[in-house]
């Protein structure tokens, strides 16, 4: 057997190298000629998987080790008789780490609370239930949206898009769809700002870039209606060297599409593509893989006198400093075309190993106050 994979995957030959033939490439312009003799394609988002790269292969099995399956063409897969994986929240955690590190960042920086706060969550899956808890931990109140979700009798207590005007912080988290009853193409558009904005409210978009509508996204930021942005997904990101200038200069916090970067997320979704390719070919179970099984590193403790909403941010900056990778991306600002389209994706290809928080301790004996370390516990810190 013969397989191809992404080169980004963490892992692979662990898992896969004494079972085939593994060949590991880059994954965004991948074509035919790389695919010679394949039987398995293991991917990421960057590869657009459909009948132009595939037809003519010899490929039988798919696997996408990421939690969005836009970049698959699964109606072509399913006519080919090719065999579809792939891993359904398994960067779930990073994502809602993502935003809580962007909230405390944005908190700390401006001077504000979060706790009292309403926050508005569109999607309540995998990511955005994830996201509501850490949410919560932070002392904020959570107002759900999601119609498939009501639609299909999860019993939540939903509201209504209308019902998340005046709040203050809004948050994305569904797949970008075009057709359907509830299609998220442009959701987050000009009239939709218009009425359920509160005058200086923040939005995050770390779901797809399509869902937000930029050009309204910039001048409801213009005329006060939106105050700070968190933008980890833009439109043009499929010609990543047309990342908006407005998107890099104005966003307060912008990232290259890395919020379900972390470790352990890449991790997860290879470890169900094993488990995919185990139940299709017969082979054993998870073999062991000691770089796992470490044990959590203790933080330092924060500057003496900082207070609670400070020693909160301290400890998750330590964890994921949100900040750096902001700052790479401006970078991108004084390069054009197809240089910042290298850049950006530079930026992805050799992210930095990023530990979720679970991987870190915090304690009083470190200098955080008793009610710091509850907190941080509840976001996901060891203690």
């Amino acid at each position: 057997m013969k397989i191809f994979a992404d080169e980004n995957m963490p892992l692979v030959s662990e898992l896969f190298g004494e079972r085939s033939e593994l060949v590991r490439g880059p994954g965004r312009g991948l074509g035919k000629k790389d695919l010679a003799g394949v039987d398995v394609l293991l991917v990421r988002s960057v590869t657009r998987v459909n009948a132009e790269l595939l037809e003519g292969t010899a490929v039988k099995f798919v696997g996408s080790a990421t939690a969005g399956t836009d970049h698959v063409d699964q109606e072509y897969l399913k006519g080919a008789g090719i065999e579809f994986a792939y891993g359904p929240g398994c960067n779930a955690n990073s994502v809602a780490e993502y935003v809580a590190a962007a909230l405390l960042r944005l908190a700390v920086r401006d001077g504000f609370e979060l706790a009292g706060k309403r926050v508005g969550i569109v999607g309540h899956g995998e990511v955005g239930s994830r996201v509501a808890a850490k949410c919560r931990a932070l002392g904020m109140e959570t107002l759900i949206n999601d119609p498939p979700l009501k639609d299909a009798g999860i019993e939540l207590d939903f509201v209504e898009l209308a019902d998340l005007q005046g709040v203050d912080i809004l948050t994305q988290h569904v797949p970008l769809t075009f057709a359907g009853k509830y299609p998220t193409l442009n959701l987050v558009n000009r009239d939709w700002l218009r009425r359920i904005g509160k005058r200086g409210m923040m939005v995050l978009n770390t779901c797809r870039g399509g869902v937000v509508d930029e050009g309204a996204l910039w001048e409801a930021k213009g005329k006060g209606l939106v105050g700070q942005v968190v933008l980890d997904v833009y439109e043009a990101e499929k010609s990543v060297e047309r990342v908006s200038d407005a998107a890099l200069k104005r966003a307060d916090i912008a990232t290259p599409h890395i919020a379900g970067y972390s470790y352990d997320g890449k991790v997860a979704g290879t470890l169900m593509l094993y488990e995919a390719l185990a139940k299709r070919y017969g082979w054993p179970g998870m073999p062991r893989i000691d770089e796992l099984d470490t044990q959590p590193k203790e933080l330092d403790g924060p500057e003496v006198g900082a207070g609670y909403l400070e020693q909160l941010n301290w400890a998750v900056q330590q964890a994921y400093g949100i900040r750096s990778d902001h700052e790479k991306l401006q970078q991108a600002i004084s390069r054009e075309g197809p240089d910042r389209g290298a850049y950006f994706d530079g930026l992805r290809k050799n992210y930095p190993i990023r530990r979720e928080f679970r991987n870190y301790r915090v304690s009083v004996e470190r200098g955080y106050s008793p009610e710091a370390v509850v907190t941080l516990k509840e976001l996901g810190f060891g203690g």
